[in-house]
Formats: structure tokens, C-alpha cells, sequence
């Protein structure tokens, strides 16, 4: 019988643990957060860092059918869901995109794309930034906000009190 290991059992906690945690703080959708960790397990522990849409797909489709799934039972697995996560994650700056055109170990149509996760120090300083980004933006709004209160004369009862 094989034995998993130690560090699948760890990422599998992490996903099960962190998903939606991932997906509500960034802003993408769970399936989004799923592909996220797929892409990190298949370059750290798989040593294939770069892959088709449709090579995520069928990677998650056969994950899911797993002894050990990486995910919990959730929403659908669509090519379409697929292909609308990968863009969230690029867009959110998490996945490098290159241009497919590789040598392809089977028959069919060549990938238009191949994406790959960025390293964990690289995605940590893109967080940072959108947070600073997000700070900053929410700082304006309640300086604004107090800017008017002071001109309608509210200012003062912070003051008083």
C-alpha cells in the first residue's frame, strides 16, 4: 500500500483550513483559491510548474477523485469555471501567463496559454501591495468624510467631548 506524504497531508489541511479564508480576503472565487493551491502542489511537489487551462481542469477533475483529495467536496469542476478562475488569479496577479507554444506529449490542439504560479515571497509582496492599495483608498474616503463634518461645523463636537 503507498503511503502518503507527510507534505500532501500538511497542504490538504492548508487548503481544507485557508480556501475560503484565500478566496474572501482576495477577492476570487473558491474555485479560484483551489486552482491556487493545484498550481503550488504541482510545482513544489510534481515539479510541472507550467499548465494549459484544460490541464488544470482535467488535473482538478482527477484530484477530486483522489484517495486524499487536495479539496473538499464543492462546486462543479466546468472547463468554463476553469478557464473564469485562471483569469481571476491573473488578474489578480498570482499567475504568470506565457504563450503555449510548446512541444504537447499528446495529439490535439496546442494551448493558447500556459500559467504558472508565481513563488510564495512574489505573491506575498502583490498581497502587500493591493492591502496598501486598499488602506489608502479607504483612508480617503473617511478624510473626505471628515472634511465634510468639519465644514458643516461637526468637527467641533469631537473636540467639546
Amino acid at each position: 500500500m503507498a503511503t502518503v506524504s507527510t507534505a500532501a497531508v500538511r497542504l490538504t489541511e492548508l487548503v481544507k483550513r485557508y480556501s475560503s479564508t484565500i478566496a474572501e480576503e482576495l477577492g476570487i472565487s473558491y474555485q479560484a483559491s483551489k486552482i491556487l493551491f493545484y498550481l503550488f502542489e504541482q510545482r513544489v511537489h510534481q515539479n510541472n510548474p507550467d499548465h494549459s487551462a484544460y490541464d488544470i481542469y482535467k488535473g482538478l477533475l482527477s484530484q477530486a477523485k483522489s484517495r486524499l483529495p487536495l479539496f473538499p467536496k464543492g462546486e462543479q469542476i466546468t472547463e468554463k469555471n476553469v478557464e473564469k478562475a485562471i483569469g481571476d488569479l491573473f488578474a489578480c496577479d498570482l499567475v504568470r501567463r506565457s504563450s503555449g507554444k510548446r512541444k504537447r506529449k499528446a495529439s490535439g490542439r496546442p494551448a493558447k496559454y500556459l500559467y504558472a504560479l508565481k513563488n510564495s515571497q512574489d505573491i506575498m509582496k502583490v498581497i502587500e501591495r493591493r492591502m496598501r492599495e486598499k488602506k489608502r483608498n479607504i483612508f480617503e474616503v473617511f478624510v473626505s468624510l471628515s472634511e465634510i463634518e468639519e465644514a458643516a461645523g461637526l468637527g467641533q463636537l469631537k473636540e467639546v467631548l
